[in-house]
């Protein structure tokens, strides 16, 4: 039996990829599976979706790549189908191919003459795999794509063990939709399933390294709180530069890459995006969230089931973190708006227009009070999306918990870590920049509030602790260690 290639192997034939180690794992028993594989993989457009699949399986004896053409009919989608063939097996002619049914017979036909030159040759059977990317391009309503390609798995590739098919596309909600719960031909036929997230800030800080970028952690944090853990975004940065120099030139320069980024991934992620801006546009006006039916009024559409479906849209896609209220087992809450990019697209870059710009605009903004504003909200979600590593910094990741918020019409509590061991940590995010943060009296007196509201709303009694979330160490004075139970700085949220 053969041994799984490792992580490190696949690392040797490409040292590009960085982090990502589950899902190269996971393709790496792809390659040895003794059976047809069929892999979905989704997430948002730029992650490196492509990229991880070409560089896992581009060393492969037999490689075919096809990549959906946007906006193209589905004729033209069949006719460059077939110049890929033609080109991926050397071939000079071809048959008539008229439909995706045709085509996908002609694809059967070429694998199985492979693998009759290698029964002549008496080689061993090698993986092959066959990859389509953006598969919505392709799949477009009455193109036949869909109907064909569950035919090809269903009555040839998944009756062989040298095959290995891999779907992707951007718009994560189609892929779940059509592919991951397809009630059709394709009905539980995928047998893995990869959703490329953003890196956090451990990989983001890898990732930097491996271009030869080195920066602090506050550095990190503030080019992450611009744009997320998305690599392309993260391509852009140059050695050298400083997270401010990096943010001007590609958001508030004219011909910035990151300046007109918007309306092509929502336009790139769902169909019918209009209705997904207004709710983003929405959330990012209300930094604390807003319950569903908040969400309906503010962009005046039916609370109904067609909202519903926006919302899981852009909660599947990494847009948005439903917040659970505290105790509360019915799915009562309040949307965030969580994805970096969005979030500060719409607060500093929008309101200058598409035609602004100013070489020096993000320097001048530096230290300004509604900068500070910005950090604290982003800091606030950068602390969500990494509560993991806050745990760990707690000391209690081995400790089942639920995150979770709190507000009645005094007080309102953004992050609550609910534990099973009887205790739930409040946790307060303070983002200072370049100075440690120092607490008064009065913002004393608001934590205390909190925490007297939380235990007065609790019908079994835990222990709170009043746990700080820093960028920098906190000054220890009295108003801190009267209110304070704990501190993690930011850097713990780079374990």
């Amino acid at each position: 039996m053969k041994i799984p290639p490792t992580i490190a192997d696949i690392r040797t034939k490409s040292r590009d990829l960085v982090a990502r180690e589950p899902e190269i794992e996971l393709l790496a028993e792809v390659e040895q599976s003794p059976k047809a594989e069929f892999v979905a993989v989704y997430g948002r457009r730029r992650i490196g979706k492509t990229f991880l699949i070409r560089e896992c399986f581009k060393n492969r004896p037999f490689y075919f790549e096809f990549v959906g053409a946007e906006k193209s009919n589905t004729a033209q989608q069949i006719k460059n189908f077939v110049r890929e063939l033609t080109r991926t097996f050397a071939i000079q002619s071809q048959p008539k191919i008229e439909n995706w049914s045709d085509a996908f017979f002609w694809l059967t036909d070429l694998i199985e003459s492979l693998s009759e030159n290698e029964r002549q040759k008496n080689s061993n059977s090698t993986k092959k795999v066959i990859f389509f990317d953006e598969l919505p391009w392709l799949a477009s309503r009455k193109s036949g794509f869909l109907e064909a390609l569950s035919y090809f798995w269903n009555s040839f590739a998944q009756k062989r063990t040298d095959l290995v098919l891999v779907a992707c596309g951007s718009a994560a909600s189609w892929m779940i939709k059509h592919i991951l719960e397809n009630k059709g031909g394709l009905h539980n036929r995928v047998t893995r399933r990869i959703q490329l997230l953003p890196f956090n800030l451990k990989e983001t800080q890898q990732y930097l390294l491996a271009r030869g970028i080195r920066l602090g952690t506050e550095q990190i944090a503030e080019v992450y709180m611009a744009t997320g853990g998305v690599a392309f975004y993260l391509d852009q940065m140059r050695s050298g530069e400083s997270a401010a120099q990096f943010i001007n030139d590609n958001f508030f320069v004219l011909g910035g890459v990151l300046r007109d980024e918007f309306d092509s991934l929502f336009r790139s992620l769902f169909e019918h995006h209009h209705t997904h801006v207004d709710i983003v546009r929405s959330l990012a006006r209300h930094p604390f969230g807003l319950s569903s039916e908040e969400i309906a009024k503010k962009i005046k559409i039916s609370s109904g089931g067609g909202l519903s479906g926006v919302l899981s849209e852009l909660e599947r896609s990494g847009f948005l973190q439903f917040s659970p209220k505290l105790g509360n087992k019915k799915r009562q809450g309040v949307y965030r708006l969580i994805d970096e990019y969005s979030l500060f697209y719409l607060t500093w870059v929008e309101p200058i227009g598409r035609t602004g710009s100013d070489p020096n605009y993000w320097q001048r903004q530096v230290g300004q009070s509604r900068y500070h504003t910005w950090l604290g909200q982003a800091f606030e979600n950068l602390c969500f999306k990494h509560s993991e590593q806050i745990k760990l910094a707690l000391g209690i990741s081995g400790i089942f918990t639920h995150i979770s918020g709190f507000r009645n019409k005094n007080v309102q509590i953004d992050m609550i870590i609910d534990r099973n061991d009887k205790a739930m940590n409040l946790c307060e995010m303070k983002y200072t920049a370049h100075q440690p943060f120092e607490m008064t009296a009065a913002e004393a007196r608001k934590i205390q509030t909190r925490k007297t509201e939380l235990l007065a709303s609790l019908k079994r009694k835990k222990q709170i602790f009043v746990t700080l979330v820093t960028s920098l160490p906190a000054q220890r004075n009295q108003h801190y260690l009267g209110v304070i139970d704990i501190e993690v700085e930011l850097k713990a949220l780079f374990s």
